[in-house]
C-alpha cells in the first residue's frame, strides 16, 4: 500500500539525525540573549491597574452576548489600560520625567483617549436603543468619561 516507502523515509531521516546540544546562537551568527526574569509585582500606575480589573469585570459581565456595540464598548474599554500603560512606560524607574519623550507620552495618551471615545460612543448607542444588558449603561460611561478625565491630567503633567 506504499507504506514502505514511508517507513524507508523515515528511517532514513532518522540515521541523519543527530543529537546536538542547543547553542544560543542563530543562523547568522548572532547569540540570544539570556531571557530577563520579570518581578512578579511589576509597577503599575493606580490607574492602569484599576483599568485592567475594571475591564476583566466588564469582559465578565458582558460574555456570550453576540452584539457589535457591546462587543465595540468592550474592545475600546480594554484597549485603554495596555495604552496608558504602554505611554507610562516611557518614564524612567521612579517616576523621572525624561523631557525629551514627553511629547511622545501625551501622543500615546491621546491614542488612549481615542479607544476610550470608541467605548463611549459604542455605549450611547446601546443605551440609545434601550439595549438589554446585565449591567448599568450609566454606571460604566461615568467611569470612562471619569477615566478620560484622569488622562486628561496626565496629559497636563507631560506638557510642561
Amino acid at each position: 500500500m506504499g507504506w514502505t516507502a514511508i517507513e524507508e523515509m523515515l528511517d532514513a531521516e532518522a540515521e541523519f539525525s543527530v543529537e546536538e546540544e542547543p547553542d544560543n546562537t542563530d543562523h547568522a551568527g548572532f547569540e540570544e540573549p539570556e531571557p530577563v526574569e520579570m518581578d512578579e509585582d511589576p509597577i503599575r500606575h493606580p490607574l492602569v491597574a484599576r483599568l485592567i480589573n475594571r475591564s476583566a469585570t466588564l469582559m465578565k459581565l458582558a460574555e456570550d452576548r453576540p452584539d457589535n456595540d457591546l462587543e465595540e464598548m468592550v474592545g475600546g474599554f480594554i484597549a485603554v489600560g495596555p495604552k496608558i500603560a504602554g505611554a507610562l512606560g516611557i518614564v524612567r524607574p521612579g517616576g523621572k520625567l525624561d523631557y525629551e519623550f514627553n511629547g511622545l507620552v501625551v501622543a500615546k495618551l491621546k491614542r488612549a483617549i481615542g479607544e476610550l471615545s470608541r467605548a463611549v460612543n459604542a455605549a450611547s448607542r446601546l443605551k440609545e436603543r434601550k439595549a438589554e444588558l446585565p449591567f448599568s449603561i450609566d454606571e460604566w460611561v461615568t467611569e470612562m468619561l471619569e477615566t478620560r478625565q484622569e488622562i486628561l491630567v496626565l496629559m497636563n503633567e507631560f506638557r510642561r
